[in-house]
């Protein structure tokens, strides 16, 4: 196949001729970068939903490990990404509703939901004697929300919870990529606050209150069985 004699044989056995010793040389090389790209670990492709903040990254760290090529990820969009092979795992909110055939959710994630907004308007929400906040003294305030496509089961969930409790708010809706154009939205309007879990990081001007009654947000990773 190659073309040229490799070995000259004798009684004593074969000896590699000048082509033969090049073509040893070229394998070698050959065998070394197979070996190498053999030991590299594929990356895990993961879908993240917005929102999603250093501590969900973190639990899906230790879930999946650090090789981890990110993407951005709708809920309502994983399963089809995941079932088309263009993602191996999709980090969802919950209720998700039915589990969808042939996948499995796994709990990455739980933390209460609390009212972000301006320092000063936090500052003068009605306050239980553990510091938390009832739900119906939210009555007034505006709720700068989030495109519920992205994420119906747990749009759905959340607003239920909140006028089952005495809040039906006026909703300013936005979906920005980006926490820093939601806190600029949230400095700039008084009376507008968010619904979410404690930020990592409180931005400058802001502040953050626990509802009550208790209202989680449940992150879990979507996979296949």
């Amino acid at each position: 196949r190659v073309g040229v004699r490799l070995f000259d044989r004798s009684a004593s056995g074969m000896r590699p001729t000048p082509a033969g010793g090049e073509l040893a040389v070229a394998a070698q090389a050959w065998l070394s970068a197979a070996g190498t790209l053999g030991s590299r670990r594929p990356s895990v492709r993961v879908g993240l939903p917005r929102g999603a903040d250093r501590a969900v990254l973190g639990a899906v760290r230790e879930r999946l490990g650090e090789n981890l090529a990110l993407t951005e990820c709708a809920t309502s969009a994983a399963a089809a990404l995941i079932r088309g092979c263009r993602l191996d795992a999709a980090v969802i909110r919950e209720p998700l509703g039915q589990t969808p055939h042939g996948l499995r959710t796994t709990r990455l994630l739980v933390r209460p939901l609390g009212i972000l907004g301006r320092a000063e308007d936090v500052a003068t929400l009605v306050r239980t004697p553990d510091g938390l906040v009832p739900i119906a003294s939210l009555d007034g305030l505006s709720l700068l929300w989030f495109n519920e496509s992205r994420a119906p089961g747990f749009a759905r969930s959340v607003m239920d919870a909140l006028r089952e409790h005495g809040w039906d708010p006026d909703l300013v809706e936005a979906d920005p990529a980006s926490s820093t154009v939601t806190e600029d939205a949230l400095l700039h309007a008084a009376g507008l606050v968010m619904v979410r879990p404690r930020p990592s990081l409180l931005g400058p001007g802001l502040d953050w209150a626990e509802l009550t009654p208790r209202k989680d947000e449940t992150f879990s990773l979507l996979s296949r069985r």
